[in-house]
């Protein structure tokens, strides 16, 4: 991954998030001959794609497991898996039938649930790696510039580019676009205004010994104050460490997010105890996500604010709050791109 920052940089197209909407976008922009840089005001990539180290277990934080149902993605999780960078952790009855067999015998096929062998953030380091993403590039403002864009960071670096695609949390993105008074159309505008995202609270808590949670080693409590729980060990994301990731609700995220690392983490800590048996917690650490899951997503998977200069926003708020979602809207926004480039090419 190429991390070098000049002080003004040109590109053919700026993606501003390096979450797996922005780091699918731009390795299929690049793999088609298009000069891509991706920004990111944080120090990593990957989005709630995310993996701490905490002494000496590692725990996912963000995202905990995604799945495969469009047969675009299928086809990257096959390979991803046949590179050793993901792997089924347990299988979950499916909705929707996987197979016209078992769709006409009435049957709903089981679902394979994807996790990373050894975090989340690994798929991401390797997707990222061939790219050339600047990190701890905060966008702070987005303008027109002649026949293309330009975007200036908290840290006064400029970017020029013809063609931009903001892959942020909506309320990000927005505040971005009006940063620069870049115009939205009313109706647009009132379409992303009615996206809402549900914050989630993360205890991270190393133990001393495994957790009693039984096998695959995550579940959903029936509970008011916990929503997830998850062994990391068990997951296979810390084979040298015990980890233990408890989630809050949304509902209780929503309502507490205002309390102290040391409140919160005493009140999980509490709601966690069915499930820590004689451990004992060594080390922990509180995670805020203010944009965790999205709500009444966008049935499209992209929306272009602009088309000449192309201006597109994607993300998980586009085809529904899902790791696949926000892959697949990366993916279709490179390839809008991609035909504004060149109207005559084949798709992506």
């Amino acid at each position: 991954m190429n991390v070098e920052s000049p002080s003004v940089k040109q590109t053919d197209v700026l993606i501003v998030g390096a979450g797996i909407a922005g780091l699918m976008a731009a390795t299929a922009l690049q793999d088609q001959g298009v000069r891509v840089i991706v920004l990111d005001k944080s120090r990593g990539v990957g989005g709630r794609l995310a993996t701490r180290r905490v002494g000496t277990a590692v725990l996912d934080h963000g995202a905990q497991y995604f799945t495969a149902r469009h047969p675009a993605f299928q086809a990257l999780v096959r390979q991803w898996e046949a590179d050793g960078l993901v792997s089924c952790w347990f299988e979950k009855p499916g909705a929707i039938p996987l197979d016209q067999d078992a769709a006409d015998a009435g049957q709903a096929a089981s679902e394979p649930c994807y996790v990373v062998p050894g975090g989340m953030t690994r798929l991401a380091k390797a997707l990222a790696e061939p790219l050339t993403v600047h990190l701890n590039q905060r966008a702070m403002l987005l303008q027109r510039h002649g026949e293309g864009y330009r975007i200036q960071t908290e840290a006064g670096v400029n970017y020029q580019a013809d063609r931009v695609i903001l892959t942020a949390p909506l309320p990000q993105s927005i505040a971005l676009l009006e940063s620069g008074a870049i115009d939205v159309a009313p109706e647009l505008l009132e379409r992303l205004m009615g996206v809402t995202y549900d914050p989630c609270l993360a205890l991270l808590a190393v133990l001393d010994r495994p957790p009693m949670l039984p096998a695959p080693g995550g579940f959903l409590p029936d509970s008011e104050i916990v929503g997830w729980v998850a062994d990391n060990h068990q997951k296979g994301v810390s084979p040298n460490g015990y980890g233990l990731t408890v989630q809050a609700s949304p509902v209780y995220s929503t309502a507490h997010y205002q309390l102290s690392d040391a409140e919160l983490a005493d009140i999980l800590m509490r709601e966690a105890s069915p499930w820590l048996g004689d451990a004992v917690i060594l080390a922990w650490q509180m995670k805020r996500w203010t944009y965790a899951l999205a709500r009444n997503t966008l049935s499209e998977l992209f929306m272009q604010v602009n088309e000449s200069p192309a201006l597109l926003l994607a993300g998980d708020a586009f085809g529904g709050p899902r790791v696949e979602s926000a892959a697949l809207s990366g993916l279709a926004a490179a390839q809008a791109v991609r035909m504004d480039c060149h109207p005559d090419s084949a798709t992506l």
